[in-house]
């Protein structure tokens, strides 16, 4: 993972600043009349009920004293339209030995608790609280038949037919900087309650996944609602997105899609780090560097992605992001680097 590739020039960041509120006006409109807008889910009752896939969890307590009451009720309030999301705010810092946050998810015990992991070869998932930094669990996937390479990213999905009211997360070791890997691994394990994960565990199943042409590097991977793994290329110009149902032993990913956003968007898409998908409001979230987007989907979902609406969020000026995840009712992202803060977005 290069370190100089991290940051745009200060010119660059300080155009992308001046002229936000003026993309942010025009996709807006946009999303008025191109893209859906879909209600939240029904009230819900406690966390760990048949709940497909990242973000799409009930909140059970009030998170903070950010002016967000309890979100029992609903996943992100009463309409969501795409894309409108507020500024990044503060919660707490990631503590050592989290200093290259590669990947989020929360938890869909505690929305006040995520996931994360750090880049490369650390075998280690951390369960951190998200309104104070605090690590609640530290917890190694032993016995790994190929000992981590590079892991990118961390998703959540249906756990299969085997255990259909359970959650599971799905770990990325897909990175591929310089595109060596004759295969990548996905390692799929039942989500833990963050007050009771075991320090270690070798409960977990992986698949081994080649390419269909030649190898790709990819850093964003998500799991939709039928328990598909999805990987997005980390690219200057063409976006790959490839898929494949998770199936423990070996598989190949499927092209689905080779998007070039780049000649609408200039540089400001290049290079996909992280990745989260919302079945409920068939939403997606891409992180770079220094941007994140929201494609909003209709009813096809990540299959149409190639008529997906692009809108930009927000993210806040940080020295490499990474990682980024929906919650019940907010969008969380993180860098890498020492004690790197967490933030979060919410619905204006």
């Amino acid at each position: 993972m290069s370190r100089a590739e991290s940051r745009a020039s200060e010119a660059t960041r300080d155009h992308r600043s001046a002229s936000f509120a003026v993309r942010r006006l025009s996709a807006l409109s946009l999303c008025l009349t191109a893209i859906l807008s879909c209600a939240g889910p029904n009230s819900g009752a406690s966390a760990q009920k048949e709940l497909p896939a990242s973000g799409d969890t009930m909140a059970q307590d009030t998170l903070d004293g950010d002016g967000l009451s309890d979100a029992r009720a609903s996943d992100v309030g009463p309409t969501f339209t795409c894309g409108t999301w507020g500024k990044p705010k503060k919660a707490g810092k990631l503590p050592s030995p989290i200093d290259e946050a590669s990947g989020l998810v929360v938890s869909s015990f505690d929305p006040d608790v995520v996931w994360t992991h750090n880049d490369g070869k650390d075998d280690r998932l951390f369960a951190v609280r998200a309104s104070t930094g605090k690590i609640l669990a530290e917890m190694t996937l032993k016995g790994l038949t190929d000992k981590a390479r590079d892991w990118e990213d961390l998703a959540a999905g249906p756990c299969g037919k085997a255990q259909p009211n359970k959650r599971c997360l799905y770990v990325a070791d897909v990175g591929d900087n310089g595109q060596s890997r004759s295969a990548v691994h996905i390692h799929r394990l039942v989500e833990p309650d963050p007050t009771k994960a075991p320090k270690t565990t070798t409960d977990y199943e992986t698949m081994t996944a080649t390419y269909p042409t030649k190898v790709v590097n990819c850093e964003g991977a998500v799991v939709d609602e039928s328990g598909r793994v999805w990987l997005f290329s980390k690219s200057k110009t063409t976006l790959r997105v490839f898929a494949a149902p998770f199936a423990s032993g070996k598989q190949e990913w499927t092209l689905i899609a080779a998007l070039n956003p780049k000649k609408t968007m200039g540089d400001k898409l290049s290079k996909v780090t992280g990745a989260d998908w919302r079945p409920s409001t068939k939403t997606l979230l891409l992180r770079t560097y220094e941007t994140a987007w929201e494609l909003c989907l209709g009813s096809g979902g990540l299959d149409d992605i190639a008529n997906a609406v692009w809108q930009e969020v927000e993210v806040h000026d940080e020295p490499q992001g990474e990682a980024i995840a929906y919650g019940p009712d907010r969008i969380w992202q993180v860098s890498e680097g020492g004690w790197p803060r967490l933030r979060y977005l919410l619905h204006p």
